[in-house]
């Protein structure tokens, strides 16, 4: 666990997600950097890399003039060193998430658009148009993103879509950039884990309304931005306000996974369920080198049990899966994406990321169970 810093598995999973909090002297603050090691520059170097252009200022409107995303209101980020009312992880952690933009990870092949709501979209190249990754949350900030994306690598069709899993700030921004109507007519492959459509409704419709009502208190959202207010959830700023829907998927990963061409771009997929989704896979892109960790290995650690209600996540599972994918492609990918935050490059810079996500999980597995036990007498 010595390169915990690095992977963003940081002290931010044990702080307050979003929300200041309560000022640290100047004593309580040395020690937590003390405890953290040194700051090396590959992280910024890494978020900051292949970046192409970002929206003016940051700012997505809707045509009535009401604010969907405003970069602009985090402004207070733009200092370096922590204020005493934020944790130090928490507000480096907020300094590299709020880097937006278009940015190229495989020259002419891949792309990421990131900073504009709460997840992250990727671009690939296929043989007749774009296939799109996880579509954001809300149609006006997809179409925001796919606006800024198509005016510098060039306007082409859709020719599919893939829904990472059923959490709706990877699938809800859908109707922005596509329609139903024109999915069915080009018959545009909508990909999805095996189970999407039932978590996605038992998640958004059945407990729709309790989780939007405990979401708002988990990520703070009635918070004005502020270093007395809401910093950064670790995912990324905030959730753009806007129009969210749903698209049903005409193609899903069984639990085998493997490998499959999708407008003549080749995807080997594993199956994630059960891990931080009920419903999820990552893939790697043999052609390019790149791993797609989706929301499976990201620059923070997850809740096990969250706030907001979602299904309690399996940590030893959690642990295996980032385990197989670092068998199976750790060696070979050049660098790794995901659906938060930024990538990580260089070969055995993912090995090592993947390793210690992998060990952060399982630690929590091992340790829950070992002091849930300790000192019980079975009878």
């Amino acid at each position: 666990m010595k390169r915990i810093w690095k992977t963003g598995v940081m002290a931010l999973a044990l702080a307050t997600p979003m929300a200041a909090q309560a000022q640290l002297t100047d004593a309580e603050r040395a020690a937590v950097l003390a405890r953290l090691p040194a700051d090396d520059g590959s992280d910024l170097a890494d978020a900051t890399r292949g970046k192409i252009a970002e929206i003016p200022g940051g700012l997505i409107r809707t045509s009535d003039g009401k604010t969907v995303w405003d970069a602009g209101a985090f402004d207070f980020l733009n200092a370096e060193t922590a204020p005493s009312t934020v944790h130090p992880s928490l507000w480096r952690q907020a300094r590299l998430n709020r880097i937006h933009g278009l940015f190229e990870i495989v020259p002419g092949k891949v792309w990421q658009v990131r900073g504009y709501d709460i997840a992250v979209m990727t671009i690939i190249s296929g043989k007749t148009g774009w296939i799109v990754v996880d579509p954001l949350l809300t149609e006006e900030a997809a179409a925001a993103a796919m606006q800024l994306a198509e005016s510098k690598i060039g306007k082409r069709p859709i020719s599919a879509l893939l829904f990472s899993h059923s959490h709706a700030d990877h699938f809800g921004g859908v109707g922005g950039i596509i329609s139903a109507d024109e999915v069915k007519k080009r018959k545009v492959p909508v990909v999805a884990p095996h189970g999407f459509a039932e978590e996605a409704v038992s998640e958004n419709v059945l407990a729709g309304n309790a989780m939007t009502r405990r979401s708002s208190y988990m990520f703070g959202t009635a918070l004005a931005p502020g270093v007395e207010g809401r910093v950064d959830n670790g995912l990324g700023t905030g959730l753009s306000v806007g129009t969210t829907g749903y698209l049903a998927p005409n193609m899903l990963i069984g639990p085998e996974g493997g490998l499959k061409t999708i407008d003549g771009v080749r995807f080997d997929f594993l199956d994630a369920a059960g891990t931080e989704a009920p419903a999820e896979f990552l893939f790697y892109l043999p052609d390019f080198k790149v791993l797609h960790t989706t929301e499976v290995a990201v620059k923070t650690l997850h809740n096990i049990l969250t706030l907001r209600g979602a299904q309690v996540r399996d940590a030893l599972r959690w642990s295996k899966i980032i385990d197989k994918a670092l068998v199976k492609w750790g060696g070979s990918s050049e660098v790794q994406i995901a659906s938060h935050n930024w990538p990580t490059w260089g070969q055995a810079r993912v090995a090592g990321y993947l390793e210690n996500q992998r060990d952060a999980y399982r630690f929590v597995h091992d340790r829950t169970l070992g002091r849930a036990n300790s000192g019980m007498t079975l009878h």
